[in-house]
């Protein structure tokens, strides 16, 4: 749920800043933390939820097993997407160790 939350909020970024990985491999682990290091709300929300919609409609299996996370990011979302508050929606946030 957390890699979720770390991609609303962080892929709206350039991609001439280092975040794309040609070799598709992570070069640090990604940590747990209590709050992502990032500030504002994420921009494309309405679009993870257009998204939610979609797989809903054309892949009942998929959305049916990972109905909790989707609903918890959906929750988080239509409650204002306080990245402060994710752990209240039992959303766990991850992000690798340092900063741009």
């Amino acid at each position: 749920m957390g890699i979720l939350a770390l991609a609303l909020t962080g892929c709206h970024r350039p991609t001439d800043q280092g975040q794309q990985y040609k070799d598709g491999k992570l070069k640090q682990d990604l940590i747990e933390v209590n709050s992502p290091n990032t500030q504002g709300k994420p921009i494309n929300g309405s679009d993870y939820l257009e998204q939610i919609n979609q797989i809903n409609q054309t892949s009942s299996r998929l959305y049916n097993s990972n109905q909790d996370t989707y609903q918890a990011v959906e929750n988080w979302l239509r409650s204002g997407a306080d990245t402060r508050q994710l752990r209240q929606f039992n959303i766990a946030a991850f992000q690798m160790e340092g900063e741009d």
